[in-house]
């Protein structure tokens, strides 16, 4: 996948599931909810996200 941007460690990871989220989110795509992720190619490695909107308190 050509758009997906290079990182590296936890926070890399971070940074670039928010640049990732935000732009599906600007783009109009309902992001909520939950979301099955799989490897192509490898039976072995799946993960399910599940994906809510959250407010926090800025105290």
């Amino acid at each position: 996948m050509s758009d997906v941007p290079e990182f590296s460690g936890d926070s890399g990871f971070e940074d670039a599931l928010t640049r990732l989220i935000e732009r599906a989110y600007r783009n109009g795509t309902n992001i909520e909810g939950g979301w099955k992720c799989s490897i192509d190619g490898n039976g072995n490695l799946h993960w399910d996200v599940q994906i809510s909107r959250v407010e926090y308190d800025d105290d």
